[in-house]
């Protein structure tokens, strides 16, 4: 976190796979502030992403991201995000987010619920080429809803839903 504080342009930050906790991505959050950043890699921060409720989000501000207006690519796979405050907060910062490429939501909780409240963000944005949604519950009636009359999404070339309950309607 020092080391991100020392810096005025982060072009990527990737922290992956280092056992931060919320804590500690809430932390990461906070010393970004105010920075140029263009790619982000939080995932696989949380322990056991299924067992996070939403008393332990508070340390993430995910309200945070959208002083990132720069942010082409962002990682939130395996940090437990679900259906609720989180997700709202996630979705309010992502509508913020004009130039974002790639977004990593793979290995939450989202379920139908949670991408439906991501839905009207990830309509806003534009340059939007890659959406992993991948284990998150999802079935096949809940990524049709939160993906219908998306006509702004014209240049997504990868959607990864993967590992959900996508069944033969998929």
């Amino acid at each position: 976190v020092t080391l991100i504080r020392a810096t005025a342009v982060v072009r990527l930050l990737d922290v992956t796979w280092n056992h931060l906790g919320l804590h500690g991505l809430g932390q990461i959050l906070q010393a970004l502030r105010g920075k140029l950043v263009q790619r982000l890699r939080l995932g696989q921060n949380v322990e056991v992403p299924g067992a996070v409720g939403e008393t332990e989000h508070k340390d993430v501000q995910y309200s945070l991201l959208a002083n990132h207006t720069r942010l082409k690519e962002l990682d939130l796979s395996g940090v437990g995000l679900r259906a609720g405050t989180a997700a709202s907060e996630l979705a309010a910062a992502l509508a913020q987010l004009p130039v974002l490429e790639v977004l990593n939501l793979s290995s939450n909780e989202l379920g139908d619920e949670g991408l439906a409240l991501l839905a009207p963000s990830l309509r806003r944005l534009p340059r939007l080429r890659s959406l992993d949604v991948s284990g998150n519950n999802l079935s096949a009636a809940g990524v049709r809803a939160a993906l219908l009359n998306a006509t702004n999404l014209s240049k997504l070339q990868v959607l990864e839903a993967s590992d959900n309950r996508l069944g033969e309607d998929g």
